[in-house]
């Protein structure tokens, strides 16, 4: 019983993990575009709503609040931006997430690892495709959505400008 326990709590931890890895990363896909087509800091926030800390890596800001792995924002100003960069900007995260769940599906079908190591792998490709078909459809989010409430989508926002 105490095993299974155990068992299960690591697995929590570990989707945990999963979840906000694939957060900066998705993040850094619009964060990279932002620093490309903008003279400006580009901010990416992590997390609920108050900061606990921030950092710059030069011009780009982030800032890590309550723990809350699926949440992230990314913040730059694109004023003289033209269109197509700005689209570029917003579909970058889903794009990011597309290739990751491409790249760790396929390397956990063609490295010699355990069976527990592959099946971790392989929820964590799930979990970044799942992730890239959220925010690539053109939608506003709803309640179910949490702190999404009221947002545009990726997909919506690269769509519609």
């Amino acid at each position: 019983m105490l095993i299974l326990l155990v068992d299960m709590l690591l697995d929590i931890i570990i989707f945990f993990i999963i979840a906000q890895l694939a957060t900066v990363i998705h993040q850094l896909g619009h964060a990279i575009i932002g620093l490309i087509f903008t003279n400006d800091k580009v901010m990416i926030s992590l997390g609920g709503d108050n900061v606990k800390r921030t950092f710059n890596i030069g011009r780009l800001n982030v800032e890590i609040r309550n723990f809350s792995p699926f949440v992230g924002f990314v913040h730059c100003n694109f004023r003289n931006a033209k269109k197509f960069e700005k689209s570029l900007f917003f579909l970058a995260g889903p794009v990011i997430s597309f290739l990751m769940a491409i790249i760790i599906y396929f390397s956990a079908n063609n490295i010699a690892l355990d069976s527990t190591y592959i099946s971790i792998l392989k929820v964590y490709a799930g979990y970044f495709f799942l992730q890239g078909v959220l925010t690539i459809i053109p939608i506003q989010y709803c309640d179910m959505f949490g702190v999404y409430k009221g947002t545009s989508s990726d997909g919506y926002n690269a769509f519609n400008i």
